[in-house]
C-alpha cells in the first residue's frame, strides 16, 4: 500500500498520468479488499490519504470522472473528520476546495459556494491562530487550493475583479509552496491570465497566460490541465489577431517602419524589380537600371534601395496600403500578409477596387451642406475653381456634379481609403460605414 502511494506520488512528478491512475486504482482496491482495513471498527489515516489522492486525480481526469471523484473526496471529508473528534481541519478544508472545483465544472454555483465558504473558515480560524502564536503566515499549498477554487468560482460567476485577488493570492501561495515548474501554478496563472482577458487587459493577459502555457511545455497532462492550456493558445491567439488589427487600423495610412521595408525586401529579393514598377511605386527602367548599377548582384539590398527610395520621396504618399496593393498586383499576397497581416491585405484587395458611380453618387448625396468641406480636405485636395463651378450652380444640380468631379479625382487605387479619411475628416464616419462596412472603415 505504502510503496503504491509513493509510486503515485512520484509518478506524478514524472508527468507518467496513466501510471500514476493504475497505482491509485490498485491501493483502493487493496483498501477494499484487504482484512486489515475491512475489519477495522475505526477509520484509518492511511484510507483517507488514498481517497483523498484519488479523489483529486480523478478530478484532473476529466468530466466523465467527476462523479466518481467527489464520492471519493467527500468519503475522504468523513474519515479526516472522525479521525480529529468530527473538527474541521486543513485536510477537510482541502478536500472541499477540489468538491467546490467539481460543483464549479457541473455548475451548481451554490453547492460550490456552501464548501468554499466552510474551507474557508477553516484556513481562516487557523490564520488567526497562527498570528496569536506568532507563527509565520501560511506556505500550505492547501490554502492555494481553496483560494484557487473560491477565484475559479468568482470568474464562472463573472465577478471578475473578484476572482483576480483570489487568483492571484493561490499564486502567490503555490509560489511559496511549491516547485516553479508545478502545475498548480502553471493552472494559476493561466486562470489570472484569462481574468485580465475578460477585464480588457490584454498585456497582463498575455503574460501570465504565456508564463501559465511555459509550466505545462513538454508535459503529457490529464484532460483538466489539457482544457486550461487549450483556453490560453485559443485567448492568445484572438488577443494577438486583435492587436494586428489594432495596429493595422493606426497605421494603413502612415508610413512603413524600417524594419518592415528590410522583411519585404528579403522576402522578395528576387521580384523586387516587377514590384518596382507596378502603380504606387512607380519606378521607371532607367531608375531600376541605377540601382542595379549602384547595387551589383545583390538582388536583396537592391530591392532595400528601391522600397526607402519610394519611402523618401513619395513622403506621407508612401503608405501601408500603397505598398500592399503594390505587392497584390505583383503576385506576392503572401508577403504582404506575413509583413502586414491577413486582416490588412483582405481590406485592402476591396478597398483597391475603384470606386463605382453608384457609391460615388451615394457619398455625394451623404455629405449634403457638408459637401464644400468634404472637398476641401486634403485627401480629395478638389481645387477651388472646381469647387466655385458647384457653388454657383442649381442646388438640384450639385449632387450630380459633385458625383462627376469624384469620379474624375478619384481614378487610383487609394480611392476608398481618401473618401473614407476625408468623411471621418468632416464627421461622416457613419456614412464611410454604410457605404464599406464597418470591418474594412476599421482597417483605415
Amino acid at each position: 500500500m505504502y510503496y503504491l502511494l509513493a509510486r503515485a506520488i512520484k509518478l506524478q512528478g514524472f508527468h507518467r498520468w496513466e501510471d500514476v491512475d493504475r497505482r491509485l486504482y490498485e491501493a483502493r482496491r487493496i483498501l477494499d479488499t484487504s482484512d486489515l482495513f475491512r475489519n477495522q471498527t475505526v477509520d484509518h489515516p492511511l484510507k483517507a490519504l488514498v481517497c483523498f489522492m484519488h479523489g483529486r486525480w480523478l478530478f484532473f481526469g476529466g468530466v466523465n470522472k467527476y462523479s466518481e471523484a467527489d464520492t471519493q473526496l467527500d468519503e475522504a471529508c468523513r474519515i479526516f473528520l472522525a479521525l480529529n473528534n468530527h473538527q474541521d481541519n486543513e485536510a477537510v478544508g482541502s478536500a472541499l476546495s477540489y468538491r467546490a472545483l467539481i460543483f464549479l465544472q457541473n455548475q451548481r454555483y451554490p453547492d460550490a459556494l456552501m464548501m468554499l465558504n466552510r474551507a474557508n473558515h477553516i484556513f481562516y480560524a487557523k490564520s488567526l491562530e497562527r498570528s496569536r502564536n506568532q507563527v509565520e503566515p501560511y506556505t500550505d499549498p492547501r490554502l492555494g487550493d481553496v483560494l484557487y477554487a473560491q477565484g475559479r468560482l468568482y470568474f464562472q460567476i463573472e465577478k471578475f475583479s473578484s476572482a483576480l485577488k483570489y487568483l492571484q493570492d493561490a499564486l502567490s501561495c503555490y509560489d511559496k509552496a511549491l516547485p516553479d515548474s508545478h502545475p498548480l501554478i502553471g493552472a494559476a496563472k493561466i486562470s489570472i491570465g484569462e481574468t485580465f482577458n475578460a477585464l480588457n487587459k490584454r498585456e497582463s493577459a498575455c503574460t501570465f497566460l504565456a508564463s501559465g502555457k511555459k509550466s505545462f511545455a513538454n508535459k503529457i497532462l490529464p484532460p483538466y490541465y489539457s482544457h486550461l492550456v487549450e483556453r490560453a493558445t485559443e485567448i492568445l491567439k484572438h488577443v494577438v489577431l486583435d492587436k494586428k488589427q489594432k495596429f493595422v487600423a493606426r497605421s494603413l495610412s502612415s508610413q512603413p517602419s524600417a524594419e518592415q521595408l528590410e522583411l519585404v525586401a528579403s522576402k522578395t529579393c528576387d521580384r523586387w524589380e516587377k514590384i518596382a514598377r507596378k502603380r504606387g511605386i512607380g519606378f521607371s527602367q532607367r531608375e531600376i537600371e541605377t540601382i542595379k548599377k549602384r547595387h551589383p548582384f545583390d538582388p536583396e539590398t537592391q530591392s532595400q534601395a528601391v522600397l526607402e527610395k519610394w519611402k523618401e520621396i513619395g513622403g506621407t504618399e508612401a503608405t501601408i496600403s500603397e505598398l500592399i496593393l503594390a505587392l497584390i498586383d505583383s503576385g506576392n499576397t503572401n508577403t504582404a500578409e506575413e509583413v502586414f497581416s491577413v486582416p490588412a491585405v483582405a481590406g485592402m484587395k476591396i478597398l483597391g477596387k475603384p470606386l463605382d458611380n453608384m457609391q460615388l453618387n451615394s457619398i455625394a448625396q451623404s455629405v449634403g451642406d457638408k459637401w464644400e468641406e468634404f472637398a476641401l480636405t486634403t485627401e480629395m485636395n478638389i481645387g477651388m475653381s472646381d469647387i466655385g463651378k458647384i457653388r454657383n450652380s442649381d442646388e438640384s444640380e450639385r449632387c450630380h456634379q459633385l458625383t462627376a468631379l469624384l469620379a474624375a479625382e478619384l481614378n487610383d487605387r487609394a480611392a476608398a481609403i481618401k473618401v473614407v479619411q476625408a468623411l471621418r475628416r468632416i464627421g461622416k464616419e457613419q456614412t464611410a460605414i454604410e457605404t464599406f462596412g464597418i470591418d474594412l472603415v476599421k482597417l483605415i
